[in-house]
């Protein structure tokens, strides 16, 4: 049987190392590549059970969900999204070209970086935002009445508190250093928050939240490149059938292109909130035909 180019290895990372070295031993002239989001105790893994790590190449695809299994899969999972490699000083460049081939194929961008800073970037940019999603929404367990009334905010950070406990609990196990590293400087901040508040200092606290402002437009915006300004219509809603499909047809009849959307719904509400992202050029042109049509809408600026 001719063996594969490529062997894609997507198990839990508790067993990664292994199924890795499992598949260089059962493959010897395929190249291996995983995809977990913690590389350096993988590789160490994979280097005291192979000699051949020549042709292990660790990936990390960051296209992940809060959900997990086959009815949860998408096709289009990687279009627009990174894909880290982490070539080893024993990989051919050859190999890894073909992998980047690969990812580049299932349309997304390959980014290379050694595997330490991938740990210690993921810690704060992934690891640590799950870590914080599922505290606030164990916290509400101590909110004896009321959560039911809450708005699309806490819905939003708490989304991730969602995801597989069981997955979740090797990863940051697996990354405990950094993120160790991650926790200490967050509760630094939250330090200096408290003693902003307790001194009712103003000023520290208008600071604090402008860092936060700061730190937000760092984050890349629509398909992984730099956060650019749209104009931003929130429209109001009815809760009936149809009602998204004649706004999106209006937007088509328009010529107005989508380019990003969020949907906000409270319980026990008649009505809705999309807001839509547009190019500024289109802004006259969407708002007038939404007043032709009678939609409820304002409009602001944002990124996105």
């Amino acid at each position: 049987m001719t063996e594969p180019r490529i062997v894609i290895v997507a198990v839990p990372p508790e067993n990664a190392g292994e199924v890795v070295a499992d598949g260089l031993k059962r493959y010897p002239r395929s190249i291996v590549v995983d995809v977990t989001s913690i590389k350096t105790k993988v590789v160490a893994k994979v280097r005291t059970l192979s000699a051949d790590q020549g042709r292990f190449i660790p990936t990390h695809p960051v296209a992940g969900r809060e959900v997990g299994g086959p009815a949860s899969a998408q096709g289009d999972l990687f279009e627009g999204r990174v894909w880290i490699i982490t070539p080893l000083p024993e990989n051919q460049g050859a190999d890894v070209q073909a992998v980047e081939d690969l990812i580049l194929s299932l349309g997304a961008t390959p980014h290379r970086m050694d595997p330490a800073t991938h740990d210690q970037l993921f810690a704060r940019t992934s690891h640590f935002p799950q870590i914080l999603s599922t505290l606030l929404a164990g916290s509400l367990l101590k909110v004896e009445e009321g959560v039911e009334l809450s708005g699309q905010g806490l819905r939003d950070m708490t989304r991730l508190a969602e995801s597989d406990s069981k997955l979740w609990s090797q990863i940051i196990s697996l990354n405990s250093e950094p993120l160790l590293r991650s926790i200490a400087d967050f509760k630094s901040l939250l330090i200096e928050l408290e003693v902003a508040l307790s001194k009712m200092d103003h000023e520290s606290i208008v600071e604090i939240i402008r860092k936060g402002q700061e730190g937000r437009k760092l984050i890349s915006g629509k398909h992984g490149g730099k956060p650019r300004n749209y104009m931003l219509f929130h429209i109001v809603i009815d809760d009936r059938p149809g009602v998204l499909g004649e706004l999106f047809a209006l937007c088509g009849e328009a010529g107005v292109n989508v380019e990003d959307l969020d949907l906000e719904h409270s319980p026990n509400q008649e009505t809705g909130l999309i807001t839509i992202a547009i190019a500024p050029e289109q802004d006259e042109i969407f708002a007038s035909a939404l007043k032709d049509k009678g939609w409820r809408f304002h409009r602001s600026g944002g990124l996105v």
